[in-house]
Protein backbone atom coordinates (compact mmCIF):
# COMPACT_ATOMS: atom_id res chain seq x y z
CA UNK A 1 0.00 0.00 0.00
CA UNK A 2 1.42 3.34 -0.39
CA UNK A 3 0.37 6.84 1.15
CA UNK A 4 1.03 10.08 0.11
CA UNK A 5 0.70 13.29 2.34
CA UNK A 6 -0.53 16.66 1.07
CA UNK A 7 1.78 19.83 2.61
CA UNK A 8 -0.39 21.52 3.56
CA UNK A 9 1.42 24.37 4.32
CA UNK A 10 2.96 25.05 1.19
CA UNK A 11 -0.26 25.98 -0.79
CA UNK A 12 -2.73 27.55 2.08
CA UNK A 13 -5.01 29.18 -0.64
CA UNK A 14 -5.58 25.94 -2.42
CA UNK A 15 -6.33 23.99 0.70
CA UNK A 16 -8.66 26.17 1.88
CA UNK A 17 -10.70 25.67 -1.56
CA UNK A 18 -10.55 21.86 -0.54
CA UNK A 19 -11.73 21.88 2.35
CA UNK A 20 -14.45 24.22 1.70
CA UNK A 21 -15.58 22.04 -1.23
CA UNK A 22 -14.66 18.80 -0.27
CA UNK A 23 -12.77 17.98 -3.87
CA UNK A 24 -9.30 17.17 -4.32
CA UNK A 25 -7.83 15.68 -8.17
CA UNK A 26 -4.99 13.30 -8.45
CA UNK A 27 -3.67 13.26 -12.43
CA UNK A 28 -3.30 10.28 -13.94
CA UNK A 29 -1.67 9.45 -17.61
CA UNK A 30 -4.80 9.06 -19.02
CA UNK A 31 -3.52 6.35 -21.66
CA UNK A 32 -3.09 4.28 -18.71
CA UNK A 33 -6.96 4.46 -17.15
CA UNK A 34 -8.95 1.14 -18.26
CA UNK A 35 -12.54 1.59 -18.27
CA UNK A 36 -14.03 5.22 -17.41
CA UNK A 37 -13.92 6.60 -14.45
CA UNK A 38 -16.70 9.32 -14.45
CA UNK A 39 -18.69 8.59 -10.94
CA UNK A 40 -16.46 5.73 -9.87
CA UNK A 41 -15.11 5.31 -7.18
CA UNK A 42 -12.13 2.99 -7.72
CA UNK A 43 -10.28 3.42 -11.21
CA UNK A 44 -8.00 0.87 -13.05
CA UNK A 45 -4.61 1.35 -14.48
CA UNK A 46 -2.67 -0.71 -17.07
CA UNK A 47 0.94 -0.82 -15.76
CA UNK A 48 3.48 -2.50 -17.71
CA UNK A 49 5.87 -5.29 -16.54
CA UNK A 50 9.12 -5.65 -16.66
CA UNK A 51 7.62 -8.73 -19.06
CA UNK A 52 6.17 -6.58 -20.92
CA UNK A 53 2.74 -7.99 -20.15
CA UNK A 54 0.37 -5.49 -18.28
CA UNK A 55 -0.65 -5.71 -14.99
CA UNK A 56 -4.37 -3.84 -13.51
CA UNK A 57 -3.87 -1.77 -10.19
CA UNK A 58 -7.03 -0.86 -8.47
CA UNK A 59 -6.76 2.52 -7.12
CA UNK A 60 -8.68 3.68 -3.91
CA UNK A 61 -8.26 7.46 -2.38
CA UNK A 62 -9.26 7.92 1.36
CA UNK A 63 -8.95 11.35 3.00
CA UNK A 64 -7.97 11.42 6.87
CA UNK A 65 -7.95 14.32 9.15
CA UNK A 66 -4.65 15.01 10.53
CA UNK A 67 -5.54 14.15 14.05
CA UNK A 68 -5.71 10.43 12.31
CA UNK A 69 -2.26 10.72 11.09
CA UNK A 70 -0.67 11.61 14.58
Amino acid sequence: MTYFQIDRDSTPAEWQFVEKSLSLAIRFNEKLIEGTIQGERELKLRIKTGGGQTATIQVTLYVLPQAALA
